[in-house]
């Protein structure tokens, strides 16, 4: 079995809680770990989704790639708002892992 063992946020400070991050950046880099008990299993895609509360801001879709990390692509993060971050993969002939979701609050200002 494959999973998201850890999520990561590129350019921004990480709070003691490791659920929440912080930046002013305004296309951070999400990034995570996944692994497997199987040898040779590997991450084949996956989906990315950032969300304000119930709203949608930037969606990745299903991505084909080994790479385990995203660059945020959408508009415009809103300063001084939390945010979620959401992310799904695949594996060969396995359909998606349960997802994974970590918190980022964007700078005032």
């Amino acid at each position: 079995m494959i999973e998201i063992r850890e999520l990561f946020l590129d350019g921004g400070r990480l709070f003691n809680n490791r659920r929440f991050n912080i930046t002013d950046n305004k296309t951070p880099y999400f990034s995570w770990a996944a692994v497997s008990d199987t040898d040779g299993d590997y991450q084949t895609a996956y989906d990315a989704s950032v969300f304000m509360g119930k709203t949608e801001l930037w969606h990745s879709g299903w991505t084909e790639s080994r790479e385990q990390g995203v660059r945020y692509d959408g508009k415009t993060l809103p300063a001084g708002r939390n945010l979620d971050f959401t992310l799904r993969i695949r594996r060969p002939v396995q359909a998606e892992t349960g997802g994974r979701k970590v918190k980022e609050r964007t700078a005032d200002g």
